[in-house]
């Protein structure tokens, strides 16, 4: 007997199985090569005046750390112009593990602890978007690089 038109696999059967997401992390998991910090935005905690009333600024505490990777999304920067100057920004992907329950969200600051390009050992990136989903395998972190 034929299949009815838009018949949508057996009755009773998922269309994504239940530990989709879940069952492929693994894999997503062994490609994380990079160890990285994640901190919450500047200006999150207060400093200390001392004594001597000389200023420590406080250690943002790590909102994440453990492995990532990243990767440059374009060859090329984005260029804006604010009055007469030029800020170019360069874009990039940061995947971190996704078990880790961190909130991370516009501002927080990424900077890497390990990692096989010197070009990223120092550079400080920023969170523009965090992505969020039903079904994923890694959590998605799109950032610009913070002028030197």
């Amino acid at each position: 007997m034929p299949r009815p038109i838009r018949a949508q696999g057996r009755p009773g059967t998922r269309v994504i199985p239940a530990d989709w997401s879940r069952s492929h992390a693994p894999v997503v998991a062994k490609t994380l090569t990079a160890e990285c910090v994640i901190t919450a935005p500047a200006g999150g905690a207060a400093g200390k005046i001392k004594d001597d009333l000389t200023y420590d600024p406080a250690e943002a505490a790590a909102a994440y750390q453990g492995p990532a990777r990243v990767q440059a999304l374009s060859d090329s920067a984005r260029a804006r112009i604010f009055g007469e100057e030029s800020h170019v920004e360069a874009a990039y992907l940061v995947v971190i593990d996704l078990d880790s329950d961190a909130t991370i969200g516009r501002g927080h600051v990424v900077r890497f602890t390990s990692i096989n390009d010197d070009r990223l050992t120092a550079a400080t990136l920023v969170v523009d978007r965090a992505l969020i989903g039903s079904e994923r395998w890694e959590r998605d972190l799109y950032c610009i690089e913070e002028p030197a």
